[in-house]
């Protein structure tokens, strides 16, 4: 590993601009099989800031923690990712570190977020749910038609991944859906919940769990941790709900959701001018204090 990588990743683990708990622990739903995660953001040095290096995130899997680039983690939030946006709102007690640097860019919290994240969240619920209920969704027939146009796509074209899963998401879209039972990639674990429960408790958990956050954040303009339903998500992790009543417990927190998206206090877009002109202040901030930098200039 050359030097300038040892260093990153040293500071990554060991001096990150900002670093919270993560996951369970922070959501207040956590089991004893639940382990520590850890997430968090740092400015690179020099190299990687101008682009002579490429950096988005490093994962520390022994310590189930992970750390993006400034940037990355800016655009994530851009975007809505969940995980990245729950980031914006912990408590004190669940803030493990903050420099000068991180604490500018939570500042940024209300320019970052706005109704782009329904989608998101709603997105990643129906997986976790999907996978709860041990069901996937399937076109209501086979279309040979499509799958030859991707492979003719694919192999005339040679398009970016990106471009490839654009031109997939328009064929989807026009495609009769419906949902169907199926264990197809549920590990041993999840396997034996859905035998024994008739669902995967964790995921269960999760699914409504991410709705009543978006609600929440929708309504409100802010996220609280641990979550006031801490209890009832621990519940469902430990079997103490039967699959009708959290059906009927979904169906409710996702028909709150919907309407409340027509009321919700979020802008419509995020403020992506000022959050790039202040990370553009920071970097320049940064860069003058570099040693690389420096070394270069004298």
């Amino acid at each position: 590993m050359e030097k300038q990588e040892e260093k990153l990743k040293d500071k990554a683990k060991n001096n990150p601009d900002y670093l919270w708990v993560s996951g369970s622990n922070l959501y207040g739903m956590a089991t004893e099989r639940s382990d520590l995660d850890l997430r968090g953001f740092v400015f690179p040095s020099f190299d990687y800031m101008i682009g002579i290096k490429e950096f988005k995130s490093i994962e520390f899997e022994e310590d189930d923690h992970k750390v993006y680039s400034a940037k990355h983690f800016l655009k994530l939030a851009l975007k809505g990712d969940p995980q990245v946006t729950e980031g914006l709102f912990p408590p004190d007690k669940h803030i493990v570190k903050c420099s000068d640097l991180g604490r500018e860019i939570l500042k940024l919290k209300d320019d970052l977020i706005s109704n782009a994240i329904y989608g998101r969240i709603m997105g990643y619920s129906t997986g976790e749910w999907r996978k709860a209920m041990a069901i996937k969704q399937v076109s209501t027939k086979f279309n040979k038609t499509k799958k030859e146009i991707i492979n003719d796509v694919r192999s005339h074209w040679h398009l970016k991944k990106e471009k490839i899963d654009e031109i997939i998401k328009i064929l989807d879209s026009v495609d009769k859906k419906k949902c169907i039972s199926s264990m197809a990639g549920l590990g041993a674990r999840r396997r034996k919940e859905v035998e024994n429960y008739g669902f995967c408790r964790k995921s269960a958990a999760h699914a409504i769990r991410l709705v009543k956050q978006l609600t929440e954040l929708m309504e409100t303009g802010s996220m609280v941790f641990p979550r006031p339903d801490g209890q009832i998500l621990l519940d469902i992790r430990k079997g103490k709900y039967t699959k009708k009543e959290l059906e009927a417990m979904h169906d409710s927190v996702v028909a709150k959701a919907e309407a409340m998206r027509e009321k919700s206090v979020l802008p419509n877009e995020p403020n992506r001018n000022k959050v790039w002109e202040r990370y553009s202040e920071l970097v320049a901030d940064v860069i003058q204090k570099d040693e690389r930098f420096l070394q270069l200039v004298q």
